[in-house]
Order: structure tokens, then C-alpha cells, then sequence
């Protein structure tokens, strides 16, 4: 199995000790447990929803692999926080990844960023719109941390 983890700084391993951040956690427990997969970590610092937006497709489009199960895993939205984007435009970015996704015939899956933020970083994020719960309702879990 080919998986292809794609989102931010948190996807890259900022903040990781071990410098493997959570891809190569889960890469090493998948091993662990005997399982044959390969793992990409396609995380950007400071990459914003948007910037993923333009670039996940062509990055996991050259990481597949005859004959392998493809699968996506999506990490997005801290830098949008630390960036000012406005709500909306994560949203939307958001969709727009999940849905073209969802035709890849690969259930996307969004991994929700580990931390709480901090109370003042919350109040400038409404909370999840119409265009989320339209994902929510397809069985596409996101699970945003507005």
C-alpha cells in the first residue's frame, strides 16, 4: 500500500523531536505490526489550505504505484491559522481538496491537528460551515478545528 500524507508544517514534523512527525509514527507502528507500506511525507511548512489546494494532486499522482493500493491522508489548516486566511477560504480550499479526492476513487481522510489552539487564535474562526457538513454528509470525515 502506497499512502501519501499531504498537508502542513504538523504533516512535515515541525515540532517533532524525533523529526518523523506523525506520517513516520504511523509509518514505523504500520511496519511494526507487519504491514508492507510505503509512506510519503508530502508535508510544507507555513503551506496554507489553498497552496495544498494546487499542488496534492501532482504529488501523489507520482507516488503511485502499479498494482498498489493508494490511499490519502490529509493534515491542513494550521497554517492557515498562523497565516490570517479567512475561514471561508480554508473552507472552500478544503472542499474543493476533499471532492476531488472523493473522485480519485481513494477515501480521503483529514487528520485533525494534535493541539488545541489557543482561545484567541478560536475567535477569529467560525465555526464549520454549510460546505463541511456537505463533505460530513458524503462519509468524508473532516474534522476542522474552527
Amino acid at each position: 500500500m502506497v499512502i501519501c500524507c499531504i498537508g502542513d508544517s504538523l504533516t512535515l514534523g515541525y515540532g517533532d523531536e524525533s523529526g518523523l512527525g506523525w506520517p513516520g509514527n504511523i509509518t514505523a507502528a504500520l511496519h511494526n505490526a507487519g504491514q508492507d507500506v510505503t509512506t510519503y511525507n508530502l508535508g510544507v511548512r507555513k503551506d496554507t489550505t489553498q497552496f495544498i489546494q494546487h499542488r496534492w494532486q501532482t504529488e501523489a499522482a507520482l507516488r503511485r504505484l502499479d498494482g498498489q493500493p493508494a490511499k490519502l491522508v490529509f493534515s491542513f489548516g494550521v497554517a492557515d491559522i498562523m497565516n490570517a486566511v479567512a475561514t471561508e477560504q480554508s473552507l472552500a480550499a478544503a472542499l474543493t481538496i476533499l471532492t476531488k479526492a472523493k473522485g480519485h476513487r481513494r477515501r480521503p481522510a483529514h487528520r485533525p491537528h494534535p493541539g488545541e489552539r489557543p482561545a484567541k487564535e478560536r475567535r477569529n474562526h467560525a465555526p464549520l460551515g454549510p460546505a463541511g457538513r456537505h463533505v460530513q454528509a458524503d462519509r468524508y470525515p473532516i474534522r476542522p478545528h474552527c
